[in-house]
């Protein structure tokens, strides 16, 4: 829930400012609003596609224009129009997008256009993919040390047994004064 929440996070600044800019829109009323004198420059370095779209659903302008093809998702526009924003997970050329739907607001008049922004989830996927390929490897590594530090703590603690067994075992039945080495510092076996 936490990185699609950032995401959301900074998907968002980008909507509300196309809407604010396209509040006090150029004569025509399109993404060039925006200043973005070169769309794809803009989509490569922000990493967001946003998309003007009129009352009926048509889309009037897009940044860059490939944005223009987002999918529209009526119940997330409807929603904007009425003065709420939306969010919506939707796929778009072969990715999982991550999409707000904002009101734009023009001469007061609400719900006459909406801004479509989208992020693409790829870079969540990745930083999760990351964070699971990580957090596997401190479990291996954690359970082989623990293994390790078990097996040398056991082998320490059976040591003095294991030697009082071998010389029990050497032991012959007729032999003069046999003696076991008894290992006194040892605690737990006075």
């Amino acid at each position: 829930p936490g990185l699609p929440r950032q995401l959301d996070q900074a998907t968002a600044p980008g909507a509300f400012l196309a809407a604010e800019r396209l509040g006090h829109p150029a004569p025509e009323g399109t993404l060039d609003a925006l200043g973005a004198e070169e769309p794809s420059r803009y989509a490569i370095d922000v990493t967001r596609y946003i998309v003007l779209r009129r009352a009926d659903g048509s889309v009037a302008g897009s940044l860059p224009p490939l944005a223009a093809t987002l999918p529209l998702d009526t119940a997330a526009f409807r929603s904007a129009q009425a003065g709420r924003k939306s969010w919506r997970t939707q796929a778009w050329v072969g990715r999982e997008m991550r999409v707000v739907y904002v009101p734009v607001s023009q001469h007061g008049v609400r719900g006459e256009r909406v801004i479509q922004a989208a992020a693409s989830l790829t870079s969540v996927h990745a930083v999760r993919r990351d964070l699971i390929l990580a957090l596997a490897g401190v479990v291996l590594l954690g359970t082989a040390a623990t293994f390790l530090g078990a097996w040398s703590l056991a082998g320490s603690a059976v040591r003095p047994v294991s030697e009082i067994i071998a010389q029990a075992t050497r032991i012959d039945a007729g032999g003069p004064e046999p003696r076991i080495a008894a290992h006194v510092d040892t605690e737990e076996y006075r």
